[in-house]
């Protein structure tokens, strides 16, 4: 949540120019090493200027990068893994565009040090995002597809934890292969199918060997 303004009303100008000087020296130095004192040199105001509009370094950042951290409904495909599908690829392109590349990985850790700040991501962009798959889900109830919608935070933790966790813990990357293995995984589960495309022995029997 942002500072309220007080005195004098604010300047949009003022806020265009912070939040640009936010973005190039993230680009230049990274989230961690960028300070208040530096956005104000780069923007040319007063540290006075920038806390009548932020509490926080992490608070200008998200407001900076906000833009490519929020998530949209795709279109409806037609099926569950398709819309799984599609929204794994808007996770794929939000946590690898420069903005949130930059920051994602430094606002977390300080989020887990400040409520304030930690609220703030929760109610702007996480909760946004699982409710984008509970109306995904909700689709799939309504084709029939799935007899009752399960549980949102489970596939969204699925879908964003294995996207998040490429790009930022393992630094394995993501493949471009990757969002839909993970949509048919996650919607052969819930639809009950076999994740495997091959025909599963019958129960009580092994596969066929010499001798047998």
């Amino acid at each position: 949540m942002t500072q309220p303004s007080r005195g004098r009303p604010r300047s949009p100008q003022v806020d265009a120019t912070v939040l640009n000087a936010i973005r190039a020296l993230m680009a230049e130095v990274g989230y961690n090493r960028v300070t208040i004192e530096q956005i104000a040199a780069r923007a040319g105001v007063g540290k006075t200027a920038i806390y009548r509009r932020w509490r926080t370094k992490g608070q200008i950042v998200l407001t900076a990068i906000g833009p490519n951290l929020r998530m949209s409904t795709p279109s409806d495909t037609g099926s569950l893994a398709g819309d799984l599908e599609a929204i794994t690829r808007d996770i794929v392109g939000r946590l690898t565009s420069p903005g949130a590349g930059w920051a994602l990985p430094g606002l977390v850790s300080d989020a887990n040090d400040n409520e304030e700040l930690a609220i703030q991501l929760k109610e702007e962009y996480i909760a946004l995002e699982r409710a984008v798959v509970g109306a995904l889900l909700d689709r799939a109830v309504a084709r029939g597809e799935l007899a009752a919608r399960p549980d949102v935070n489970v596939v969204y933790m699925v879908l964003q934890g294995a996207v998040f966790n490429g790009v930022f813990v393992s630094r394995t990357g993501v493949t471009p292969g990757l969002p839909g293995q993970l949509a048919r995984m996650v919607s052969n589960d819930l639809l009950g199918k076999p994740s495997s495309p091959g025909r599963r022995p019958p129960r009580g029997r092994g596969p066929k060997g010499p001798g047998r």
